[in-house]
């Protein structure tokens, strides 16, 4: 059973570092993809990059629905 928390009353530290976690991680698998085309092709290295990407997708995903949840809260929708 997947337990919902509660939608954030601001945005906090933990926000922000979620965002810059996933924007970071986003780059670094970008790059790292790109590296490989000038580099030469290794299975391992295209699962690190995808890895990174859908790392970094995910995060910026959840900082996302959160900030979505808090505007929808300050608006006192929820």
């Amino acid at each position: 059973m997947i337990r919902r928390s509660s939608p954030p009353e601001r945005v906090s530290v933990s926000d922000v570092l979620r965002i810059a976690t996933g924007a970071v991680s986003l780059v670094c698998g970008i790059v790292i993809l790109t590296k490989l085309l000038s580099v030469g092709f290794s299975p391992a290295v295209v699962v690190a990059g995808i890895a990174f990407m859908a790392f970094g997708a995910y995060r910026l995903y959840t900082a996302a629905q959160r900030y979505q949840e808090y505007r929808l809260r300050s608006k006192g929708k929820v």
